[in-house]
């Protein structure tokens, strides 16, 4: 088998491959600060996973009320799971489907992102769809973005796929 050569540049008087991660690799190394909205750029199609533990979230929002609940899901999300006969599952879904976006996005919700940014909403066929505002919104724009939900008493599960 022959090995793949890599294209390489100079830059800053070394050899780097032109990948988006040794971009970000040497940006760093020389002190250049990428902003999260160049760093998604860079990134390829992804895909996120999460899975919540329902008997966990039950223990927090028994713990911390409303005040967890408005910190971070929408006050769509809020009724739309206090409508629903299996509230904790529909909760933990959700914050699965936040935990996934951020995976597939490759960040994590760190500085800008913030939970409410992030809406998991039920069309009228009953899919569920992701709506991202704010930094999350910036992230997505022009990407399509695939939401997939499951639950069972004991965990929820969140798959998203962006391309």
């Amino acid at each position: 088998m022959v090995a793949k050569k890599r294209s390489t540049q100079r830059l800053a008087g070394r050899d780097v491959a032109n990948t988006p991660r040794d971009k970000a690799r040497h940006d760093a190394a020389v002190g250049n600060e990428r902003s999260p909205l160049a760093q998604a750029n860079d990134n390829p199609p992804g895909v996120g996973i999460d899975l919540v533990s329902v008997r966990r979230l039950e223990q927090v929002i028994a713990r911390w009320g409303s005040r967890f609940l408005d910190r971070i899901f929408t006050p769509g999300e809020i009724a739309f799971c206090e409508s629903r006969h299996s509230k904790i599952q529909s909760y933990a879904a959700r914050l699965a489907a936040k935990e996934a976006l951020s995976k597939a996005l490759g960040m994590g919700l760190g500085p800008g992102m913030r939970w409410r940014d992030i809406e998991t909403v039920a069309r009228a066929s009953g899919r569920p769809v992701l709506v991202c505002r704010g930094t999350a919104g910036s992230l997505v724009a022009g990407r399509t973005v695939l939401l997939s939900l499951s639950h069972t008493d004991d965990h929820a599960a969140a798959v998203v796929l962006i391309f």
